[in-house]
């Protein structure tokens, strides 16, 4: 089995135009509202309209998780309210920030917007306390919560360790409030304890998830270890339903045997191996494919198992998947990627530091226009401060702002 722990892998309703254009919060009202029908969810991205620009080695304005800019690390030993150790994305409502904590086995609300650094969270989910971390029954508790998402007036959460994804029948209000029931990955009874080896590559089965993304009522989850990603077109009603279309691999129920015994995918233009994150305006499909250090990108969304990808980022050539030369090209173990107003993000882990796409690529293995998180793109300095990201799991940008999710903290960068 390869080995998906914390340490290597690092995870919206519907609001009021009026009301949130009335707050002044950093969001525009955009035209990108009308791209949904009325009665739909609208995904984060919308909800954080916007069109920031960040300049190459900026200094971040506040830091969750810590008080301090010069440390990152998460705390082994504790949780608190205001702890955080291996977060994941941010996922934002109208007044409400939910943050996905692993490694503390929860997931943090936190007000919206974030004013200071260092702040409390005011809610958590997957505990019945802000002190206590280890995993809880499967019931009301999570094993490594890789991420969550809104979607529908519905909070989902991807338990990556017991191989399921979660759902809430509404968005929770009250600290420990328990999901509702399995999506995919399991059996339907909650409460029961998912095998700690679980089928890999079944075509309704999970193992060790690392991220997941519903987009205009397509659900997508990166199955890591099976290397692939699994699309459904809709949200499964029953936990049980087969995905259908598989990413990495010819079918929903197929694996690679490289003759060993083992599952390696050969590096090509429909493979992946490890992906870890992944980015869909709709139309558009980015994956994080963290074994190649590199990025796939489908121009139209696919509609077939083991699609060829159109380009690749960090890699000459689509046959390549060794490390590259650091320079505004490479990548190394990228492990989180964003489509937002048209500019591509990519955490470029091993790297530590954030690439940023000003234009959307359209050719293979086009260098970066911005890097955040270190003075150029041949500096790769690990040491926490405000201007620096050490080993990146997730970015997320919302209206104005860029949230860089590291092991103990999340910086966020305001734009210009």
């Amino acid at each position: 089995m390869v080995s998906t722990r914390s340490n290597r892998f690092p995870a919206n309703q519907k609001v009021s135009l009026l009301v949130f254009c009335l707050l002044g919060f950093l969001q525009g009202c955009g035209s990108r509202l009308s791209r949904f029908p009325p009665d739909a969810a609208l995904p984060s991205a919308d909800v954080c309209d916007g069109s920031p620009t960040f300049t190459s080695g900026q200094a971040a304005q506040l830091i969750l998780g810590q008080t301090s800019t010069t440390v990152s690390d998460g705390d082994p030993t504790s949780a608190t309210a205001s702890s955080l150790y291996n977060p994941g994305k941010p996922v934002f409502l109208e007044n409400q920030v939910w943050i996905s904590d692993q490694v503390n086995n929860r997931i943090l609300g936190f007000d919206h917007p974030i004013l200071e650094s260092g702040v409390s969270a005011n809610l958590v989910l997957g505990q019945s306390a802000f002190v206590t971390k280890s995993p809880q029954g499967p019931a009301i508790g999570f094993n490594q919560p890789a991420q969550v998402q809104a979607y529908g007036g519905k909070l989902y959460v991807l338990d990556s360790y017991r191989h399921r994804l979660l759902e809430y029948s509404g968005l929770p209000t009250a600290l420990g409030e328990a999901p509702s029931r399995v999506v995919v990955g399991q059996t339907y009874n909650i409460s029961s304890e998912p095998p700690e080896e679980p089928t890999v590559c079944g075509s309704d089965k999970l193992y060790e998830p690392t991220a997941f993304l519903i987009v205009e009522g397509k659900l997508l989850i990166v199955d890591s270890v099976s290397h692939r990603i699994l699309i459904w077109n809709q949200i499964p009603t029953l936990p049980e339903t087969p995905a259908d279309i598989a990413l990495g691999q010819a079918g929903v129920d197929a694996c690679f045997d490289d003759g060993s015994g083992g599952n390696t995918p050969p590096t090509a233009q429909n493979t992946l191996n490890l992906p870890i994150d992944l980015a869909s305006d709709g139309q558009r499909l980015v994956v994080a494919d963290s074994g190649n250090h590199r990025v796939l990108i489908w121009n139209e969304f696919p509609t077939e198992n083991q699609q060829n990808a159109d380009f690749v980022l960090g890699q000459p050539i689509f046959t390549s998947g060794s490390v590259q030369a650091l320079s505004g090209s490479s990548l190394r173990n990228p492990s989180s990627v964003e489509l937002f107003d048209g500019k591509l993000y990519v955490a470029d882990k091993d790297n530590q530091r954030v690439l940023i796409w000003n234009t959307f690529p359209s050719s293979n293995y086009i260098s970066a226009d911005v890097v955040i998180g270190q003075p150029d793109f041949v500096t790769a300095t690990s040491s926490p401060t405000a201007s620096t990201t050490p080993n990146p799991i997730a970015v997320r940008v919302c209206g104005n702002r860029l949230y860089v999710s590291q092991e103990g903290r999340v910086s966020i960068f305001e734009g210009n």
